[in-house]
């Protein structure tokens, strides 16, 4: 199972480059995807064989049967709405989203050194690919007819997005520096400073604000407030010597990502007051913004940009209440250092739909399990 796992985070850390179209493009298939599902099958196998199945349900996979439950009922009753193909692509998307919920679960259950090994493992990639991309592949206009964004000067590294780059990259860093202060282990820290020059690199104001957030909490918890202000102080001073080279993206003042967003979740709402208790499906999102005329161009379609706006538009206020009721316990199961890398991913979910991205929740799950690891066990 171990290997199982080393594959798995390989494969993530390729991230968008490993990335498989099917259905004319309306599913995309990720060689992760393989192992991933490899890991969630062997695993139920193995708690089956060993009598332990019910249980690991009813203890670890509790918290999310609410919210599994909205959205199986979510696809099953507007399928007479949608075509055969449409309802097989949602479902596709469904059946995903319960493999992740398990995955976490599973995850919970390893052994403390193979969790340890996998953030090193996974953080010495992601460190690699990402450099790699900003040095050589600055210039991501190649890919705009692909429906990518065109990038430049960003960092995004494999996921191709800065988003969830950034995401990704405030995981591993918050669990490194945890780690190092538990082991005093200097790899550590080494790995959580290599991450600091990519964070401010990629641009993404949704990141700087998740990465606030986390110090602001975890400082404030262990009410270090003269460390909270210099903290604060010294990101505005590195922000302000960025350097500005050409290109819309590296402009901290831009006012035309805002806008859209804006814009694109309205949508999700007008959705949302059409279906209002079991949403339009999950994920139906790409055919229902069809039916009233919005185009559904790019790689972003079967979403919004909010996690919070997703989980009402697809599921209804069900769908929220359960998603917001997942958040509340994860939040009362872990130490501080584990609401430390959670207020971000609540805040990041807010104005980006990172929680439905594969990336983000498979970084968060290891990342998560890591750190309630060190502190619960």
């Amino acid at each position: 199972m171990n290997y199982l796992l080393l594959f798995l985070f390989f494969c993530l850390s390729l991230g968008q480059t490993q990335r498989i179209n099917v259905f004319d493009g309306q599913v995309n298939i990720y060689f992760h995807d393989i192992f991933l599902t490899s890991y969630v099958a062997y695993g139920l196998i193995k708690l089956f064989k060993s009598n332990k199945l019910v249980n690991f349900i009813k203890k670890d996979l509790f918290s999310f049967i609410p919210m599994a439950g909205v959205a199986i009922l979510s696809l099953i009753l507007g399928f007479w709405q949608y075509s055969l193909p449409e309802n097989l692509v949602g479902l596709l998307y469904l059946l995903r989203l319960l493999v992740f919920f398990i995955f976490f679960g599973l995850l919970q259950k390893e052994k403390i050194s193979v969790v340890d090994r996998l953030v090193v493992f996974s953080s010495s990639l992601v460190l690699v690919f990402s450099y790699f991309q900003y040095f050589l592949f600055p210039n991501f206009w190649p890919l705009y007819y692909l429906g990518w964004d065109p990038h430049m000067y960003r960092v995004v590294g494999t996921f191709f997005d800065a988003t969830t780059a950034g995401a990704v990259f405030l995981f591993l860093t918050i669990t490194n520096f945890f780690k190092y202060q538990k082991s005093k282990n200097n790899k550590y820290i080494y790995l959580a400073i290599a991450f600091v020059p990519l964070l401010f690199l990629t641009y993404s104001r949704i990141t700087y604000l998740m990465g606030v957030t986390a110090i602001v909490y975890y400082l404030s918890t262990q009410k270090k407030f003269h460390l909270l202000l210099t903290g604060i102080m010294l990101i505005f001073g590195i922000l302000f010597i960025l350097p500005r080279p050409d290109g819309a993206g590296v402009r901290l003042e831009r006012a035309f990502s805002i806008k859209s967003r804006i814009v694109t979740n309205d949508i999700g709402l007008k959705l949302f007051r059409q279906h209002p208790i079991f949403g339009v499906g999950f994920n139906r999102i790409k055919y229902a913004r069809e039916d009233i005329g919005i185009e559904t161009k790019g790689n972003a379609a079967s979403g919004f940009p909010s996690s919070f706006v997703t989980a009402l538009s697809s599921m209804g206020i069900l769908g929220l209440l359960s998603f917001i009721y997942l958040i509340g316990s994860f939040w009362k199961r872990t130490a501080p250092e584990g609401k430390t890398l959670l207020s971000a991913l609540i805040v990041g979910s807010f104005f980006e739909n990172i929680f439905f991205v594969s990336f983000v929740f498979l970084f968060f799950s290891l990342c998560y399990s890591h750190i309630r690891a060190h502190n619960e066990r």
